[in-house]
């Protein structure tokens, strides 16, 4: 590939990359004002639990670098226990819900929206496989 191709190539990875930080974050932000919003209507501790894991995740997105596979690994990683916490949290306010389907008497009966398919981004799918050791894509 010719040098100044490759450059070109790097710096609109690059800017894809931050694109989709951003975007990550915004979606961080998001989850993290359904989270209190959801433990105000719920007093449910576990909603509390996303909290830790929303602040680690960001640290893990500042500091994410196209050439740091280690960095997406780990956000993937964390990705998966936030999912898990979500499914639980989405699965006790159901059953919260159900139980109060009798009348208007809580915030989850009269209306709190329902968030359950909230998923993040598709954050390093389109993150290319890391150059070989010739730089060449390889």
């Amino acid at each position: 590939m010719h040098p100044q191709l490759a450059v070109r190539r790097l710096q609109v990875l690059h800017a894809q990359l931050e694109t989709q930080k951003a975007s990550l974050l915004v979606w961080l932000g998001q989850s993290e004002d359904l989270v209190r919003q959801l433990h105000q209507a719920t007093d449910m501790e576990m909603c509390l639990a996303l909290s830790p894991l929303i602040a680690e995740m960001r640290r893990e997105v500042a500091g994410l670098d196209a050439r740091s596979p280690t960095s997406i690994t780990r956000l993937a990683e964390l990705t998966a226990r936030f999912n898990t916490v979500a499914q639980a949290i989405t699965s006790g306010v159901r059953t919260m819900a159900a139980a109060e389907q009798d009348g208007l008497s809580s915030p989850l009966a009269a209306g709190v929206e329902d968030h359950s398919s909230l998923s993040p981004p598709a954050f390093g799918d389109a993150l290319p496989a890391r150059p070989g050791p010739a730089g060449d894509g390889s």
